[in-house]
């Protein structure tokens, strides 16, 4: 970050993991403030830990992290319906509006905290991914077919192990570019594959779903998925299975194919279910 920007980091000592962790948490307060409210205190005890996250969140400055907490904010407010959706979008419209009016210094102390992070116009808004991505992208074209392999860093033959991937490597800052520079086109293909099945099976979900309640659900998790996958084109942790975000990752999506795959009706809807066997749920009131 740019000089005058505090960056809070918790007990994590690094503001981006800091920023990855409470936006794992944000999907579950949100689905518990939905499924609580108008209930006296739970409502507003969900509420305010809501506005501690989302405050938590912010000074954090943790830009990836703040995008894959509306990507999955998105995919409630879709499972809500159309006309929820053009209010909120109205709402959120008219505040805009105000505080360009009322406060106009309030855009330029934004664009500098939260999208520059101190740094300058002509250094641009990815000015500390840059480098980063312009090593790892030309690395990966040396990836090849099949990658240089799984954990290495092409180049450094400095391999002192342990049981962290704290320093090991170098820090890749994009997760499909490592794919490709670890394990080829080859890697990068299967990746690209799963990811096709796994969104495609939640949007089917999503779209069939006629349950209210499951259909938020199913909007959370999708919408997290989404939104930990776009914070993983700035971090590098599918090459980290004992990262956080990977196992994040990995809990989420058996989440989103057990939504998938136990729905009621005369036959699965999704590709992932057995043969010839329907499973029910008891889906939350």
């Amino acid at each position: 970050a740019g000089p005058g920007i505090e960056l809070y980091k918790g007990l994590t000592g690094n503001s981006n993991m800091f920023g990855s962790i409470v936006f794992m948490g944000i999907p579950l307060v949100i689905w518990q403030t939905y499924r609580n409210f108008g209930k006296s205190w739970r409502s507003w005890a969900w509420l305010s830990a809501l506005a501690v996250l989302i405050g938590l969140l912010a000074l954090s400055h943790a830009r990836s992290a703040m995008l894959a907490t509306m990507l999955s904010a998105l995919g409630f407010v879709f499972a809500l319906g159309s006309r929820r959706v053009i209010a909120m979008s109205l709402l959120g419209s008219v505040a805009a509006l105000l505080i360009v009016i009322l406060a106009p210094s309030a855009i330029d102390s934004i664009e500098q905290k939260y999208l520059l992070k101190g740094g300058t116009d002509a250094e641009g808004v990815l000015n500390s991914r840059s480098r980063i991505w312009t090593e790892s992208y030309e690395l990966a074209v040396q990836g090849g077919l099949i990658g240089a392999g799984y954990g290495v860093t092409i180049g450094d033959t400095n391999f002192e192990g342990g049981l962290t991937a704290v320093g090991y490597g170098r820090e890749k800052g994009n997760s499909q570019l490592a794919v490709m520079e670890e394990t080829g086109l080859i890697g990068l293909g299967l990746y690209t594959l799963l990811m096709v099945s796994l969104f495609s099976g939640v949007s089917r979900a999503f779209a069939t779903e006629r349950n209210r309640n499951a259909k938020v659900v199913i909007g959370l998790v999708g919408g997290a998925l989404l939104g930990i996958t776009a914070q993983s084109v700035f971090e590098g942790w599918w090459v980290a299975p004992g990262s956080p975000e990977a196992g994040y990752f990995w809990a989420l999506s058996g989440v989103a194919i057990g939504l998938m795959t136990n729905r009621p009706g005369p036959a699965p809807h999704s590709p992932y279910a057995p043969p010839g066997r329907v499973v029910k749920i008891v889906r939350p009131r």
